[in-house]
């Protein structure tokens, strides 16, 4: 993963951009260019299709909590997470 060329770099401190969601810099807190920023409408729809899993995992384990402990749970996550991170990559 080393020799992927980052897309986003904060134009501060040029760390990765992480969240694609704020206006900041994770790293050193300064303001991130408008054009790095998801839109509300992509904003809504990663939400909803956040919602969406929710509901499924509810649906594939009624009676169940959803507890994401396990191995495949992580994983899950993670790419969950690298999908709001956006498109680093």
């Amino acid at each position: 993963m080393d020799d992927l060329p980052i897309k986003y770099k904060c134009p501060a401190c040029k760390q990765a951009v992480l969240n694609r969601r704020v206006g900041h810099c994770l790293y050193c807190s300064a303001n991130l260019p408008l054009e790095f920023l998801f839109s509300n409408e992509k904003i809504a729809r990663l939400d909803e299709e956040q919602r969406k899993r929710d509901e499924l995992r509810k649906w594939t384990n009624p009676g169940q909590t959803v507890e994401r402990s396990d191995a495949v749970g992580r994983f899950i996550e993670g790419a969950e997470v690298i999908g709001d991170i956006g498109e680093l990559f």
